[in-house]
């Protein structure tokens, strides 16, 4: 595991559908996405990592408020439609 501003990521590798091997980097860190409507992201090398977590850290409270306003959307929606709520 590896760290940036206290966020953790991983490289990882994998093979593709034609058996190349691939690799990149992912981070699933439940601090930095907890409410978000994602668990993980990745990204094709180090760097570009850097960023992603910079940009969720830099925008985490707008990220929350948009992720509550598409819920509350939604809900709308299904009580307007008269949809049953799961």
């Amino acid at each position: 595991m590896k760290t940036y501003r206290g966020i953790t990521y991983k490289y990882i590798e994998w093979r593709t559908y034609n058996n190349t091997l691939a690799s990149g980097y992912q981070c699933s860190d439940a601090s930095l996405l907890n409410g978000l409507p994602t668990f993980s992201f990745g990204s094709t090398n180090e760097n570009e990592m850097k960023v992603k977590i910079d940009y969720y850290l830099a925008n985490r409270q707008s990220l929350l408020e948009a992720e509550e306003v598409n819920r509350e959307a939604i809900i709308n929606t299904y009580e307007t439609k008269g949809y049953p709520l799961d």
